[in-house]
């Protein structure tokens, strides 16, 4: 069964413009060594 759409999602979908949380978001991305970061966590992580 799919999920009906709210107002907001259409609204949010047609966006052209990458709000501020995306920014960051994506600049963090560009910049963080993730793979290095989850590799020194991992073994702290609560698995169950």
């Amino acid at each position: 069964m799919e999920k009906q759409q709210t107002f907001s999602d259409v609204e949010y979908g047609a966006r052209k413009r990458a709000g501020r949380r995306k920014i960051v978001l994506d600049r963090m991305d560009a910049v963080a060594p993730w793979k290095k970061l989850i590799e020194v966590t991992e073994p702290y992580y609560f698995s169950g």
